[in-house]
């Protein structure tokens, strides 16, 4: 008999009953591992929804200019179960992504969609006994040297999605002229705008900072970062994170380690791209005096400004790297590849820019697409099996839509889209109607029936 409205075997919740289903398991009266998925989603549902309001009324106090009151609701939602499942339940889904799943067992597929898995780790989040882990791999640079990337255990991003969250409401303290948390999309947007207003004798300077990640004081972002300090040496910086990296695990902020003494923000982190962003925040507070009437377009640690050509540029320079360099969170060092105009290409975010009469062109150059177009076509001609061309197709489509403001690349794209059904064609020997899903051929066998047939009399005789 159903009891509460939630059915005994914990199946039947129904709609609408996301509040009752959290006190059952808040107290104990329903089992985690018998909410089915569709319960599930529908308990994340009403949980985000209650984050997102806590978040605007957090907000709305930052605004009238009540921190007090706003970190005191930032620390409730910290502790408020409703976000630790948001979190835990994001971080699950993030960790399931990038693993194999075709090479999981049935029973550990059937473990990842349960709904106890996301119950434990919302419970775990701020138990300092339990220990997230981390990989840390070199990832190398376009134009040399590496670039120490974190991948992290479902704990350590269940714990910066939940510092995230508790940052988002502060976002009002960022500068209009950033872009991260709006997009690249925005930012080539807000340029494209910019150069159609800009005459011709206008000039692009890109600035960009020298291992901007690896630069942030520990003691400047315990001092002006809006959370707890235990909560930053916790969930931001890190501090006891086991790292496999090398000869075995070592702490994450060891000093002589890792070279993160007590400087520098882990790439990888859910957190660290809104934490950066505070950062830059404040320099560009700081240099108001040089920006004033300037447009200015900042994309993490990439500055691009729009000057008249009777603007001294070296000025202007000299006053950017000063406000860097004695930046409390730094110093930061500025690299610039110089002033040039609008009307020569100058790039900026991976795109050419460049200003012929009335239009604006971004656009990648032409070896650059043969390049791209012959490596992913030996991606796809050389993959073995079906899932393995799928995946080589995938980081071609990834980059097509990474960078289709250029027409060249979707023709690209639409290339790819043909040469691929024709491998299809040929190595597997069946059509092929839609791109947006490839169904591995193992899944193609499970989902085989058999006849079946309305009578026993219309049943083949063997």
């Amino acid at each position: 008999m159903p009891r509460n409205g939630i059915s005994s075997d914990g199946f039947s919740v129904g709609p609408g009953n996301s509040p009752q289903l959290l006190r059952q398991l808040v107290a104990g009266r329903m089992n985690p591992h018998r909410v089915n998925r569709h319960d599930a989603a529908a308990l994340i549902s009403y949980c985000r929804l209650r984050v997102l309001r806590e978040q605007a009324k957090i907000e709305l106090e930052v605004q009238r200019g009540r921190l007090r009151i706003a970190r005191r609701m930032q620390r409730m939602l910290l502790n408020d179960l409703k976000a630790k499942l948001v979190a835990a339940w994001d971080a699950t889904k993030k960790v399931d992504h990038h693993r194999d799943r075709q090479q999981a067992s049935p029973f550990a597929l059937r473990a990842r969609k349960s709904f106890l898995r996301v119950w434990l780790l919302a419970r775990a989040i701020d138990r300092q006994s339990f220990t997230a882990e981390a990989l840390l791999r070199r990832k190398p640079k376009a134009r040399g040297g590496f670039r120490p990337i974190y991948s992290f255990d479902q704990l350590g991003i269940a714990r910066q999605k939940l510092a995230d969250m508790a940052l988002t409401p502060f976002s009002s303290f960022l500068h209009q002229s950033q872009y991260t948390m709006r997009g690249r999309s925005a930012a080539c947007e807000e340029l494209r705008q910019q150069m159609n207003r800009a005459t011709r004798d206008t000039q692009f300077i890109q600035f960009d900072v020298t291992n901007f990640y690896g630069s942030i004081a520990h003691e400047w972002l315990e001092e002006h970062l809006p959370l707890s300090r235990a909560i930053i040496r916790e969930h931001v910086l890190l501090d006891n994170v086991r790292v496999t990296y090398g000869k075995g695990p070592v702490r994450l902020n060891d000093e002589g380690n890792l070279g993160m003494d007590r400087r520098g923000i882990p790439q990888g982190s859910a957190v660290s791209p809104r934490v950066a962003e505070f950062v830059m925040a404040d320099i560009l507070r700081r240099a108001a005096d040089a920006l004033r009437g300037l447009a200015v377009i900042v994309y993490c640690d990439n500055i691009g400004i729009l000057v008249r050509t009777s603007a001294d540029m070296t000025v202007l320079e000299k006053r950017l790297r000063r406000v860097f360099k004695t930046h409390g969170a730094g110093p930061f060092h500025l690299t610039t590849t110089g002033a040039r105009s609008i009307a020569t290409p100058c790039r900026f975010l991976g795109f050419h820019w460049q200003k012929t009469g009335a239009h604006v062109r971004a656009f990648l150059p032409a070896h650059v697409l043969e390049q791209r177009e012959t490596i992913y076509r030996a991606d796809i001609s050389n993959a073995e099996g079906f899932v393995a061309m799928q995946r080589a197709y995938s980081r071609a489509k990834s980059f097509c839509s990474a960078f289709n403001l250029d027409q060249e690349v979707v023709r690209l794209s639409e290339r790819l889209a043909v040469f691929l059904r024709a491998e299809i064609r040929h190595r597997f020997r069946r059509p092929t109607t839609t791109l947006r899903r490839l169904p591995c051929p193992s899944k193609m066998r499970r989902t085989l029936k058999k006849p079946t047939f309305r009578n026993r009399a219309s049943v083949p005789s063997e």
